[in-house]
Order: C-alpha cells, then structure tokens, then sequence
C-alpha cells in the first residue's frame, strides 16, 4: 500500500517470516528481511500465484521419416481371362441289339470275339494296349437285347412277347461254358478299374443268345421298349426293371446287330392267315403299312436324351456292302445295291454276301439313321459282310469326337 502511494521504502526497512508478508514489490529474504531483489528468497510460506501459464515442453520424438509409397498407381487393364476349363469323359450307356435268328451263329461268333475290344477301348480310351490315347476312360453300361418280341404267326419260335426287350442276363446258346456264371445283373456295369479280361468274359457269356429267336426281327421296337419308361403306348422298361440304366449326363450308343431289316409291328394281323399278303418271309418288305411308323423310333431315342440330341449315337452293324459303306443313309437309300428286290423263289434279292451268308438291305434301319442325322442326332454304320473290327473302331472314332465336356 505505501507504494501504491507513491512512498518509496529502502530495502530491508521490513522484517518477514514468509514470502507474503513484503509490501508489494519486495521479496522476503533468507535475512528476515523485504527486499526489491528476487535473489536469494526465502523458501517458506505460500508459493505466490504465478500468472504465467505453464510452458508445455515441445514433443521431442523423432518425426516419422519413412519414405513416401512413390509407387505409381496400376493403370493396367483388370485380368479378365477366363480360368482354364476342366475337361472330363462322360459316361457311356451301350445298347446292343442282337439279331437272334437262325441265320446269325457265325454273326454272334464275331461279334463276341470282336466287341470286348470296343469296351476296351471305352475303358481306357485307347484304341489297342498302350496306343494313342483317344480320350479319358470312362464308366460303361452295357445291356444286350434280342430282336425277339414275338409275332402272330404260326411258328414254334414266335410265341409272344419273345424277350420282350428285357436285357438278357444270362447265358442263352448250347453248352454254357464253365466259367459263365448262371445269372448276371441285368446290366453290366464297368469302370476303368475293372479288368479288361473281366469285361470279355462278361460280355461273351451275356451276348451268346443263341439262334432260335422268331424270324419277324424287331430291333428297334426291341430297343424303344428297353429304355422308354412306363406311360406311353411303347410299355417300356426304362423306370421299372432298366431302372438305372440310363443316366443323365452320359452318352447313349445304340448298336444293332442284324444281317437283315427291321420288321417292327404295329399291326399283328400283317401274319394272319391271308394269302393275299404274299409269302411270309418278305410281307414286312411288301407291307410297310403294317408297320411302325420311323418317325416313332427317331422321335422315341431323341426324347431319351433330351435337348442332348447329339449325344445319341446310332451304330447299325448290317447288309451294305462293303464298297457303299462310306457314303452317308440317304445316298445309300438311292442306290440299286439296297433296293428291295423280290425274286421269283419269293426272297428278297441280297444287298451283300460273306462267306457266313446273305444280308437283306437294311432300308428301314437306315431311313432311321437318315432321319436321326437329320435332327442332330450322330450316326455311323458298317457292313456286316465284312467284319466287325473296322465296324467297331469306326465307333470308337465316333465316341471319341463327343465323349469330352469341359466346363
């Protein structure tokens, strides 16, 4: 206060114990004393307010010196190729219609020492042992079928329904030999795990159907019926006791085997007792009318694939002779060679000769392989007159060409 008015006070004139008992201006010293000199102060009493804000120590940590990420940005195009396809083998569903008639044993001979080389050839996708790899190996069914549904006619091998286009699974010649089981299943089923040696066998023992199976053939009925399930006018098999044989994804190769035409009928009375018909042996070649129309097979194998209409392969094995073989069905249906022809003993004029006999000319199983190559479908045939080892490597090439899907 005596400063405030204006009265000046010598240094030392006031006693203090503590800093705040000094006029305004003076510090207490360590001598009891005010004085206008900070030294030396007295460290007793209160701390007076101190004004200054307190000085915060600057951050003495190290800056971030990692150098900046100068990587120019991707300005390339995105990776928009495709990943590589998976290719596979389908499996493989084989129907192999066997002409049953008296006229075939040296046929079913060639046939059982030929076909084991077809599956083979499924099984491991080579043509012969260590050859040239065709394709992956796959599954294979097989099932064998007759073409003996039977027929209203007066003879002791015609009795109704036949086989009824029911697989055989057993076998059905003379003489079975010892190592033929009594009964298969019935169908067989390979995968490319299976012994080859275990395949012929198999296929040899089920494909013996012996040769006294009705005259009036019927393959394509006989095959239709096999694999058409229950519900249509064709009365099949297909979900009853074929059930399984069939599968979704798989190939569908029809094989028949016959060195004569087919006579599928539509109308039993055809063998009636009527002279005015002709003679027996050619009223299905006279009498188209009493047949089956073609239209029901090509449509009834397509509908048994689905929109997979190439994915149905028919193989006929029959009478064209060895110089047309390469042409495709509807050449071969202008040409002379193939004509039915009636000869004044009442037969039907060969279309091909081999030393194990005569074939007729197979009009109406290649009016069905023009229709079914018309629609998509995949075709190829062979001569039977001429073995059936170039037959069943031409079907082999075949299956090769669309048996591999890669997704």
């Amino acid at each position: 206060m005596l400063s405030a008015c204006g009265v000046t006070i010598d240094n030392g004139t006031f006693a203090c114990a503590e800093r705040g008992e000094c006029p305004s201006g003076y510090f207490c010293h360590s001598d009891g004393l005010c004085w206008s000199d900070p030294e030396d102060v007295l460290d007793t009493g209160p701390a007076p307010v101190d004004a200054t804000p307190d000085t915060v120590m600057p951050d003495t940590a190290m800056p971030d010196t990692a150098m900046p990420d100068t990587t120019p940005p991707d300005t390339s195009a995105p990776d928009t190729t495709p990943p590589e396809p998976v290719c596979r083998s389908r499996p493989i569903d084989v129907v192999v219609v066997v002409d049953n008639t008296g006229s075939m044993t040296e046929e079913q001979l060639a046939l059982k020492e030929s076909f084991p080389g077809l599956v083979r050839g499924l099984l491991t996708g080579t043509r012969e042992v260590g050859g040239e790899v065709l394709f992956d190996p796959t599954s294979v069914h097989i099932g064998v079928l007759t073409t003996d549904l039977g027929a209203e006619v007066d003879l002791p091998t015609c009795e109704e329904p036949g086989d009824n286009g029911v697989f055989v699974n057993s076998y059905r010649d003379r003489f079975p030999p010892p190592e033929c089981e009594p009964s298969y299943p019935r169908f067989l089923s390979f995968d490319p795990s299976d012994g080859v040696f275990g395949v012929a066998q198999d296929f040899t023992c089920v494909a013996s159907v012996g040769t006294g199976g009705c005259g009036v053939e019927q393959p394509l009925e006989s095959a239709l019926k096999a694999l058409t399930p229950r519900g249509s006018d064709v009365d099949g098999h297909g979900d009853t006791i074929h059930a399984g044989f069939l599968r979704d994804d798989a190939l569908l190769l029809v094989i028949v085997v016959t060195d004569g035409d087919d006579c599928s009928l539509a109308n039993t009375a055809l063998f009636a007792e009527n002279d005015s018909l002709g003679n027996l042996s050619t009223r299905c070649e006279r009498h188209p009318e009493y047949l089956h129309p073609i239209r029901r097979f090509s449509d009834g194998f397509q509908e048994l694939v689905g929109a997979r209409k190439d994915d149905l392969i028919f193989a006929p094995l029959v009478g064209i002779p060895e110089t047309l073989i390469d042409l495709p069905p509807n050449e071969l249906l202008v040409r002379d060679e193939l004509r039915n022809v009636f000869l004044s003993d009442g037969s039907v004029r060969s279309s091909c000769t081999s030393p194990s006999g005569n074939a007729a000319p197979p009009r109406r199983i290649l009016e069905l392989e023009q229709a079914l190559s018309f629609s998509e479908s995949t075709v190829v045939h062979g001569s039977i007159c001429t073995g059936f080892e170039p037959f069943f490597s031409r079907v082999l090439d075949t299956v090769s060409e669309r048996i591999t899907v890669c997704e």
